[in-house]
C-alpha cells in the first residue's frame, strides 16, 4: 500500500498506524496473525477488527478481509476453540463479534480469508488493519472459585 507511515503488525494493538499483508495475484489468498493476549489467562468474550480505508487512494478502497476464523487456546498447540466470522464488512470503522460462549485463553490466532480488495498501481489484493483486539473478563476464576 502506498503511504509513507511504516507498517507494522504490533500497530494493531494500539491503534495508530496499520498492518498490511503482502500482495497477493489472487484474491482468495489468505494471512494468519498471532498474538499473546494481555494477562496469562482471560476470559474472551469478543473479538474486533478496524480495517483501514485508504483515503489517499481512488475510491477511498477499504481492506477488510472477507472472512475472519478465530483461533483461541493457551498456546499454538493448545487450541480449544475455533470460530468462523463470515460478516466482515467492507467499512472503515471497528467491528465486533461475540463469541457464543466465552472462552479461556491467553493466545489468539486470526485467519484472515480472503482479499477483496485490489490496490491500484501493482494490481495487487491486500488486507490492511489498523486495530486488532479482545473485549474480555480480566481474568479466568481460580479453581477455587470455580467451585464455590
Amino acid at each position: 500500500m502506498e503511504n509513507t507511515v511504516k507498517s507494522s503488525y504490533s500497530n494493531t494493538m494500539h491503534m495508530r498506524n496499520y498492518w498490511s499483508s503482502a500482495g497477493s495475484a489472487s484474491a482468495s489468498d489468505n494471512e494468519r496473525l498471532v498474538y499473546e493476549l494481555a494477562h496469562p489467562v482471560c476470559v474472551v468474550t469478543s473479538i474486533g477488527l478496524s480495517a483501514v480505508q485508504a483515503f489517499w487512494q481512488e475510491g477511498r478502497p477499504v481492506y477488510a478481509p472477507r472472512a475472519v476464523r478465530v483461533h483461541l487456546g493457551l498456546g499454538p498447540d493448545r487450541v480449544h476453540a475455533t470460530y468462523t466470522v463470515e460478516d466482515v464488512r467492507q467499512v472503515s470503522g471497528l467491528q465486533t463479534w461475540r463469541l457464543p460462549v466465552p472462552v479461556v485463553a491467553s493466545w489468539m490466532a486470526l485467519e484472515l480469508l480472503g482479499k477483496p480488495q485490489r490496490q491500484p498501481g501493482d494490481n495487487l489484493h491486500y488486507i490492511a488493519l489498523s486495530y486488532v483486539g479482545t473485549r474480555r473478563a480480566r481474568r479466568a476464576p481460580t479453581r477455587a472459585q470455580c467451585l464455590r
